[in-house]
């Protein structure tokens, strides 16, 4: 059975990146599909979630906050720009496990999701 990993991204230009190292890393992307966040992760049980924090409109502080409220168990990576220090930092107190750059979204999430996930 492969897992999947629910991606939440407006930036057009990481997404080839992040799914790349997705399948790379043995799992398969999965898009909301026009839902929120809490309520695509309901009906799609993904393994991971790895959320574009700057997506706005998808609410990602508020939503991750509501699954660890609820006691969702998923692995949570949020990214932003390295700019936004400040969003981190209220990511990471929101409940993301991790939280990294784009740059390191890119290159960097198929090792995540190892560790994350042995075999």
């Amino acid at each position: 059975m492969t897992r999947t990993v629910l991606v939440i991204a407006e930036n057009l230009f990481l997404l080839p990146a992040i799914d790349a190292q997705i399948k790379a890393a043995g799992f398969q992307p999965s898009g909301a599909k026009g839902q929120g966040i809490v309520e695509a992760v309901r009906n799609q049980s993904p393994a991971a979630l790895v959320v574009q924090l700057t997506a706005a409109s998808k609410d990602p502080l508020g939503a991750v906050r509501q699954l660890r409220s609820d006691g969702a168990q998923l692995k949570v990576l949020g990214f932003c720009d390295h700019e936004l220090a400040p969003l981190m930092d209220q990511a990471r107190r929101a409940g993301y496990d991790e939280v990294v750059t784009n740059g390191v979204v890119s290159k960097q999430l198929g090792a995540w999701l190892r560790a994350s996930f042995p075999a």
